[in-house]
This record gives C-alpha cells, structure tokens and sequence, in this order.
C-alpha cells in the first residue's frame, strides 16, 4: 500500500472515530537521524513535523513528514535526508510521573536519503515497520503546549539501520 494511500485511510479513519476526548494536534521537532552501516555511521539532521488526531486519552494516530535540516559526511561525501514519512499509532500517555506522561509508537516509514560527494550523486531509499518511545511534558506557561522528546527506530534495511532522536513541542488544538 503506498504511502497516500495509507495517509487518506488514516484520515478517513479520524473523520468516522469521534469520542469527546478527540482532539487535533501538531508537533514540530528536531529530529537527529542516525544512519548505520558497514560503510560508517552518519547523523544528518530533519526537521519534522507530525499532525496528529487524539481519538481518546490513550490511543492516537500521527502522520510525519520530515526533510533536511543539516548535513553530515560519510566516507568523503555529504548525507542528508531528502524526505522522512511515517504513520504511527501512538498509545499510552495517560498516567503521569512527576507530570511526565511516556507513550509508545508503532507504524510503518519510508526514509528517502541523498548522498553526494566522491563520485556521483546516490539516492537510497528504507522503507519498513517502525516502533519508538516519546517522553512529554505539559508547558506550565503555555497552555495546550507540550515538550516532546522521542526516540524512533525507522527502518532496518538493505543492511542499514534508520534511527532518530528527536527534541521538540507539540501544540493541541
């Protein structure tokens, strides 16, 4: 199934689940991806951006959509993210330790990444199942606002493994 495919059967799947709880969300972050091989390790940096629908108090679906921040050099040449998607199921977040409420993802990425340098420009693509841990913590002095910090393994394919740790806030509509 491609990607808009799974993007429009997640929002058509917002649009039927409605409880009183639900509620739309956006959450920007800055995101260090790491890419791991036999060749070396790199970490480019994305920009991401996740819109999100809270369908009750623990369960809530994320699409995300990142691209390149920053670059880094592997073996002579420059990495960088050309485009980062996902669709998660986001669950958990519901209890709180010291106001600090954790959650897990599950879904399915795709990771578009460009290198350049010694002799050509090279595209690769990593497409897989995606799991990750997200810590958040509600703005005292914002309210609606959230600080997010995740950890997301995106894919391990064609013997690279897609990582990314991501510092950034979420906003509740």
């Amino acid at each position: 199934m491609k990607l808009s495919s799974k993007v429009l059967l997640m929002v058509v799947a917002m649009l039927i689940v409605q409880e009183s709880s639900a509620e739309m969300y956006t959450h920007v972050t800055a995101t260090q991806v790491t890419l791991k091989s036999d060749t070396g390790k790199a970490k480019p940096l994305a920009a991401t951006v996740k819109l999100g629908y809270r369908l009750s108090e623990g369960i809530a679906l994320e699409y995300q959509y990142g691209t390149n921040g920053s670059d880094d050099s592997l073996a002579d040449g420059k990495v960088e993210i050309d485009k980062l998607s996902a669709i998660f199921v986001k669950l958990g977040g519901q209890s709180t330790y010291n106001g600090v409420r954790m959650y897990l993802l599950l879904g399915t990425t795709k990771t578009e990444v460009k290198y350049s340098g010694v002799t050509s420009a090279l595209e690769s693509k990593f497409e897989g199942t995606a799991w990750g841990l997200g810590l958040e913590e509600m703005s005292q002095s914002v309210r609606n606002m959230s600080y997010v910090l995740e950890y997301i393994r995106y894919a391990e394919d064609k013997g690279t493994e897609v990582t990314g740790i991501g510092l950034g806030v979420r906003y509740n509509f």
